[in-house]
């Protein structure tokens, strides 16, 4: 991606299109994603309204996968998300997962990320983070504080959200912001008390925010009705302190536009990714002009104009020599034998013998996948032949909701 004057809107999966993205090339990340609350998300109108609740449907099931091979000790936390919470926190990491390894991947070498999230997944999120970026570049906890309605008496009111802010890393973009606070006496100030006696202080930002960033509610003038809508003073600052005019700043969850419209008023460049119909109607009420919108209608990263394939960011694997698919048959068995199951196909999970098992690629040729081990995987001939050369999710897609529901309990069988 060219430096330019950058005003682009994305339709689609954000994945897909990341994928497609160079890499190094973007200034600021700001990303507010689904927070797996389990709940029924519901805005101002029933067109506002989305579901956060996380099933293997909404899995990329190619990039998981890939996980195991290049994150291990990620995909080993993944797995245990299951057990320690639920089968849909699973699923939410491994949608969320393969994201944020793009998002790294898209960041600069001076550039930041900022994660939004509440108390539903935070924990989880953090360690992922840890896992991609390390966790020698976590720089805050940020927590975002603010009274709004509803009260428990069965528990502190929950009234703050959490960003993680990561670096990319060790020489970043930071503009310590300022904020004025008011003492009793002069011990800092070395000035006049205002009219309440009190003695003002700019000092650095804190990494709890409160003052200046109020939530958007009813009452809000800036509120579109879009049920996660993030106030302006919020991006302002953020945008404002990790990053410089003229940056490229990217939202791969833009849902209303939030993110776009900050970087805007504070001449930076950006890009807004997201698939929600109705969002994106609020994103287009919102800015106007001379925007550049794209639409992805497949799961394969595309040039709108064109109408043609993307060529794929390929990562340089150390050492890479081409596997022969006979090789990585038997190197895929003994791997399934030695963590204790019967060697059986992916899609179906069935078990026909080691003779009839076959092997195919994770991630397709035509995507960038490699012939390397961390990329192929066993399927019967069956599945194979009905996936082709397209993705796992398509094939996931052709076996119905009560047949995977029996090829789950049939893999629970396997173990040895």
């Amino acid at each position: 991606m060219s430096e330019g004057n950058e005003k682009i809107l994305y339709i689609g999966d954000n994945l897909p299109i990341m994928l497609g993205m160079e890499s190094n090339s973007v200034d600021l990340i700001y990303t507010d994603p689904p927070f797996n609350t389990g709940t029924f998300r519901k805005g101002k109108t029933e067109k506002h309204s989305f579901i956060d609740t996380w099933t293997d449907y909404q899995v990329d099931f190619a990039y998981a996968y890939s996980l195991k091979a290049h994150y291990p000790k990620l995909w080993e936390m993944i797995i245990l998300a299951e057990d320690m919470h639920s089968p849909a926190m699973r699923h939410y990491l491994e949608f969320m997962a393969p994201r944020i390894v793009q998002m790294h991947r898209l960041l600069k070498p001076t550039g930041t990320l900022y994660l939004h999230c509440d108390p539903n997944a935070n924990y989880y999120l953090r360690l992922v983070m840890d896992c991609v970026f390390g966790k020698n570049n976590f720089l805050n906890e940020i927590v975002w504080a603010y009274r709004t309605g509803g009260v428990s008496k069965k528990y502190y009111p929950r009234k703050h959200d959490t960003l993680f802010f990561y670096a990319k890393g060790k020489s970043h973009t930071h503009h310590a912001p300022k904020e004025t606070v008011l003492y009793d006496k002069p011990f800092f100030s070395g000035g006049e008390p205002d009219e309440g006696g009190k003695y003002p202080v700019e000092v650095y930002m804190r990494d709890v925010w409160e003052k200046g960033v109020k939530p958007v509610i009813n009452t809000s003038k800036e509120r579109t009705g879009y049920d996660s809508q993030k106030p302006l003073a919020l991006l302002n600052r953020i945008i404002r302190a990790s990053s410089n005019e003229g940056d490229l700043v990217m939202d791969p969850f833009c849902g209303c536009a939030t993110t776009c419209v900050a970087a805007a008023g504070l001449s930076r460049r950006w890009i807004g990714i997201d698939q929600n119909e109705e969002a994106i109607q609020i994103f287009r009420d919102r800015l106007t002009g001379d925007l550049t919108t794209y639409y992805f209608e497949t799961n394969m990263p595309v040039d709108a104009k064109l109408q043609k394939p993307i060529a794929l960011p390929q990562r340089e694997p150390t050492g890479y020599k081409k596997l022969s698919r006979a090789k990585a048959k038997i190197m895929l068995i003994q791997r399934d034998n030695k963590d204790g199951v019967t060697p059986y196909c992916r899609g179906c999970f069935d078990t026909p013998g080691e003779k009839y098992l076959e092997v195919d690629h994770i991630l397709a040729q035509n995507k960038g996948g490699l012939d390397e081990l961390e990329n192929f995987q066993l399927l019967c001939g069956n599945c194979n032949r009905r996936k082709g050369n397209k993705d796992m999710e398509f094939l996931y897609e052709v076996l119905n909701t009560e047949t995977r529901r029996r090829q789950r309990q049939i893999l629970n069988s396997k173990k040895k």
